[in-house]
């Protein structure tokens, strides 16, 4: 009888997740958008931008990907529309190029990509950097949990700069300073003021990889 009893449950499972076929995840609480800037990497998001939105496309609706194009020298504009076309048309990809300033600056490139989000999580994404697997779903459960907080990735080989807010902390803020120059003062700067000034709890949140 037993014997019988798991073989039923095994063909229910089969029948309900056929082999190669996810479960279908629950729907996010907030909407969440992944937002990365790009200048000259194109190479990095040939292999990234991919996967980072197949893992996106089970919470279409619920989850984008914004890419806010530095003025890249490399066709990457081009690339984006020809090879995301569908992407682009359901608003699982958001892309956006500004020419200006004509040299990379940091924080102001992460502003104008949190501000093109519609998100109410806004999470900050390296061109080099994977989403990684589960990551929309405890994202949204981090904040769920306890929204007086923000994510950040502790440090990792090739992996920083992962910073997650809700949009109204950010907003608070006034996102990134922009007298700062370089890629990571900015960064300190910003999770100090989120903890000191706003009074939020910084949570480590491990996500993804990098190209190595």
């Amino acid at each position: 009888m037993r014997s019988a009893l798991s073989r039923l449950r095994g063909l229910l499972a089969r029948v309900a997740h056929p082999r190669g076929a996810a479960p279908t995840p629950a729907p996010l609480r907030r909407t969440v958008s992944f937002c990365t800037t790009c200048l000259g990497r194109r190479a990095h998001l040939e292999q990234t931008l991919p996967a980072n939105l197949a893992w996106l496309a089970p919470h279409a609706g619920r989850a984008e990907l914004v890419l806010l194009d530095y003025g890249s020298p490399d066709g990457l504009g081009a690339w984006v529309r020809e090879r995301f076309a569908a992407e682009l048309a359901s608003g699982l990809l958001r892309y956006a190029r500004t020419d200006e300033p004509a040299e990379y600056h940091p924080p102001h490139a992460k502003n104008v990509a949190f501000r093109l989000a519609r998100g109410e999580i806004l999470f900050n994404l390296d061109a080099d950097n994977f989403v990684g697997e589960g990551t929309c779903e405890r994202l949204d459960a981090l904040f769920a949990e306890a929204p007086r907080r923000f994510a950040v990735s502790p440090v990792q080989p090739d992996v920083g700069g992962r910073l997650g807010f809700l949009r109204a902390d950010f907003e608070a803020l006034g996102g990134w300073d922009e007298r700062y120059r370089g890629w990571s003062i900015a960064d300190f700067d910003l999770c100090e003021r989120a903890r000191e000034g706003l009074g939020l709890e910084q949570v480590d949140f491990v996500s993804g990889s990098a190209i190595r």
